[in-house]
């Protein structure tokens, strides 16, 4: 019997890209404006947003996550997100 075996990669350079435009994004965009709000990668598998409030911060992670999507960087149902505080976040490879 023939077995199968499914394998998720992620193309680090497609993720890169991604958080490139959406660091470019967030420099023209006018609500982020004289904001300290950044994205990070911190390790292969987390990417760190900040922001000094929580839309601000929503409005980040819809930034990132949009541009991973039209990038096709990954699977998104294994990406989440955890809040550490109200002004920061980490969104985590499963």
């Amino acid at each position: 019997m023939p077995s199968f075996d499914i394998v998720s990669e992620v193309d680090q350079q497609e993720i890169d890209n991604a958080l490139n435009q959406a660091r470019k994004e967030l420099s023209t965009r006018f609500d982020f404006k004289q904001s300290q709000a950044t994205i990070k990668l911190s390790a292969p598998d987390v990417i760190e947003l900040k922001a000094e409030d929580a839309s601000r911060l929503k409005s980040l992670h819809e930034i990132l996550i949009g541009k991973l999507a039209k990038r096709n960087a990954g699977n998104f149902a294994a990406w989440s997100c955890s809040a550490r505080n109200s002004d920061q976040a980490r969104t985590r490879r499963r």
